[in-house]
C-alpha cells in the first residue's frame, strides 16, 4: 500500500473535501441572502471525519462527510393572494 504524509485538510481525498465544503458554503451564503428564508435561523456546516485503524495500526480507513443544517435549501415558501371570483352560473 502506498503511503503519504497528510498534514492538512486540502490533502485529504486529493482536495475533494475542500471543494465540497466550498460548494456547501456557497449554498449557505445564497440561503443567508435569500429574502424567502428565516433571517434569524442559524446555518451550520459540519465536517465529520471517522477514522478506523486496522489491527496492525499501519493504516486507517477514513470516512468523511460534509453536513449542512438549517439552510432549508430544499424548502421554499410562497404566499399567494387569493381572490374569490364570483361564478356566473346563468350563462
Amino acid at each position: 500500500m502506498a503511503s503519504r504524509e497528510i498534514k492538512s485538510l486540502d490533502q485529504l481525498m486529493d482536495g475533494a473535501l475542500v471543494k465540497r465544503f466550498n460548494a456547501e458554503l456557497q449554498k449557505v451564503w445564497e440561503n443567508v441572502f435569500d429574502m424567502r428564508t428565516d433571517a434569524h435561523k442559524t446555518r451550520t456546516i459540519a465536517l465529520i471525519f471517522k477514522f478506523t485503524p486496522n489491527a496492525q495500526r499501519d493504516a486507517a480507513e477514513m470516512r468523511a462527510d460534509v453536513q449542512v443544517k438549517g439552510s432549508d435549501e430544499n424548502i421554499r415558501f410562497q404566499t399567494l393572494q387569493a381572490v374569490k371570483i364570483p361564478v356566473n352560473r346563468n350563462k
